[in-house]
C-alpha cells in the first residue's frame, strides 16, 4: 500500500473474511487503509472487474480449487503488460506441483518473464502481453 502512494489503490482479495479483517486492522495501524479496498472472493470466482497493474499471489495458489480457472480469471483482470508474481512455499509445494501451476499460467495466455529468488519459496513472474 505504501508503494502505490496516496493516489493508488490496492485490492486485497481473500476468500476468508477473518483474513480480510486482520488486514483491515493492520492497515489502519500503519495508516494505509485509505488506499486498500477489501474484496471477499468466492472459492471459484475472484469477482474482480477492475483492471490491475500487478498481482501478488503469495503462498496461496496451492489452495485454489481450480488453478486453470484461477489463472484465466487473473489474466482477465490484468492490464496489458500487467504482471503477476506467483510465490509458493518450498516446504509445502513440490517442484513438480509448482511447474504444473506455471503450465496453467502459460495456458491462460500469460507469458513467463523471470524467476526471482525469494527465501523458502518457488517463484515466477508472468506478464499479460495481450488480451
Amino acid at each position: 500500500a505504501k508503494l502505490v502512494g496516496d493516489t493508488g489503490c490496492v485490492i486485497a482479495a481473500d476468500v476468508q473474511p477473518k483474513m480480510l479483517g486482520v488486514l483491515q486492522k493492520r492497515s489502519e495501524k500503519v495508516g494505509v487503509s485509505s488506499v486498500i479496498r477489501l474484496h471477499r472472493t468466492k472459492p471459484n470466482d475472484l469477482g474482480i472487474q477492475t483492471p490491475v497493474d500487478f498481482i501478488l499471489a503469495f503462498w496461496m495458489v496451492h489452495e485454489v480449487p481450480d488453478p486453470k480457472l484461477f489463472f484465466h480469471q487473473i489474466r482477465a483482470c490484468l492490464k496489458i503488460n500487467g504482471k503477476i508474481l506467483i510465490v509458493e512455499p518450498k516446504f509445502h509445494v513440490s517442484a513438480k506441483r509448482f511447474q504444473e501451476m506455471l503450465v496453467f499460467a502459460q495456458a491462460s495466455g500469460l507469458n513467463f518473464c523471470e524467476t526471482p529468488s525469494i527465501m523458502f519459496s518457488r517463484s515466477a513472474v508472468f506478464k499479460n502481453s495481450s488480451r
